[in-house]
């Protein structure tokens, strides 16, 4: 966009182009089901995800909860997580057939 700014002394009118800035974000759902074939076994999986959340929520908190192995409650939610991720790719799939 060009704006006109007045010189009062020389009684010119001058023009300054303002430039804009555009920014593009694209996504690509297919990475979540890429975790899924990645391990060949559930256990592998299921430890992988649960040692993703330990990290994240070590990485947010103040103090850092290192432990040594997975306690049952974090395999327990990793599992909920993958079934929830499982349900929302074939339920997409299914929707657009």
């Amino acid at each position: 966009m060009v704006e006109p700014i007045l010189d009062s002394e020389r009684k010119e009118l001058s023009f300054e182009e303002q430039q804009k800035t555009v920014v593009c974000a694209a996504s690509n759902n297919q990475d979540e089901f890429d975790l899924l074939t990645k391990f060949s076994s559930w256990n592998k999986l299921k430890r992988v995800v649960a040692w993703c959340f330990r990290f994240v929520n070590n990485a947010n908190a103040s103090t850092s909860n290192i432990k040594e192995v997975l306690i049952v409650l974090e395999l327990n939610r990793a599992s909920n997580i993958i079934v929830r991720l499982v349900r929302r790719v074939h339920l997409k799939r299914k929707s657009r057939l």
